[in-house]
């Protein structure tokens, strides 16, 4: 989708260009640039794609079956795909901005544990999710873009020799951040409305 960052020296590039310091040749270079960019680059990106819901960074699959009877009071456990940074919707059916999906707390439809979902949706278990997306010519340019903010800002202070201004960096990165929810690059699905305290207190006593 990008059609002016290809690898992650370019986005890297882009970072030090924002921050006023020289380009870098390749990720490996002895220089202080290089290996600043290189210690934050994947903790970074992995972040921004689990904080956002990057359309470019979003897929489809299939949960997989490792247990029929969990003991923990739900009847399936399945495990996460590796490459799963945040679930999105379970069975197809969207799981909010809480990270449990239910009518109410004390008894959700499902739940994490580390990298295993437990339900008592019977397989083949559809799930959507953001995945750990390293394919860089598939990234949106708005992503690109706030990544390369993110590096600038996780390193400026150790790449530049004069004391960067980390807020104005910051303004600017919100900035693009904007734009990416305008241009519908980050997907943001309604959110679900929760059932009032009389509803809720009633499924609880039924």
């Amino acid at each position: 989708m990008s059609d002016t960052m290809n690898t992650p020296l370019d986005i890297v590039n882009r970072a030090l260009q924002i921050l006023g310091a020289k380009r870098v040749a390749n990720l490996d270079s002895p220089t202080t640039a290089a290996e600043e960019m290189n210690s934050v680059y994947a903790l970074k990106r992995d972040s921004l794609i689990r904080t956002r819901n990057w359309s470019c960074c979003i897929k489809s699959g299939t949960a997989i079956l490792v247990n029929e009877t969990p003991d923990n009071g739900y009847l399936y456990k399945y495990k996460l795909p590796n490459d799963c940074l945040k679930l999105l919707s379970v069975g197809n059916r969207y799981t909010g901005y809480s990270g449990v999906e239910g009518q109410f707390s004390s008894n959700p439809e499902w739940k994490l544990s580390r990298d295993c979902l437990y339900t008592n949706r019977a397989a083949p278990l559809a799930i959507e999710y953001c995945f750990r997306n390293q394919d860089v010519p598939t990234y949106d340019p708005l992503f690109c873009e706030v990544l390369a903010f993110e590096l600038a800002i996780a390193t400026a202070n150790k790449i530049k020799e004069t004391q960067t201004d980390i807020a104005m960096l910051e303004h600017l990165r919100d900035n693009v951040l904007s734009d990416a929810l305008i241009c519908n690059a980050i997907e943001r699905p309604n959110e679900p409305v929760p059932d009032g305290n009389w509803i809720a207190a009633r499924e609880e006593w039924a």
